[in-house]
């Protein structure tokens, strides 16, 4: 949420690196799990929106944002 609703444009593609780091992070958690099919759907309709948002705001100049590490960190518990 916090990659939509930055305030400082500049911000928003590390923003957007970091949400997109913490879904690939859950991803390989549910490798290891039972299948929750309903989560992993969700995940990966979040990573396409983050990515049609990164793609809408022109970041794409940049090289992909998910395969590159993020030291953005959130700014509270609730964005984790």
């Amino acid at each position: 949420m916090a990659a939509l609703f930055e305030p400082d444009p500049k911000q928003i593609p590390a923003r957007i690196r970091y949400a997109e780091q913490l879904i690939l992070s859950r991803e390989r958690e549910l490798l290891s799990q039972k299948a929750d099919f309903a989560e992993q759907r969700a995940l990966n309709n979040s990573l396409h929106a983050l990515k049609a948002l990164y793609s809408c705001l022109n970041c794409a100049a940049a090289a992909a944002p998910w395969t590159r590490p993020s030291k953005f960190p959130p700014t509270d518990e609730s964005q984790r």
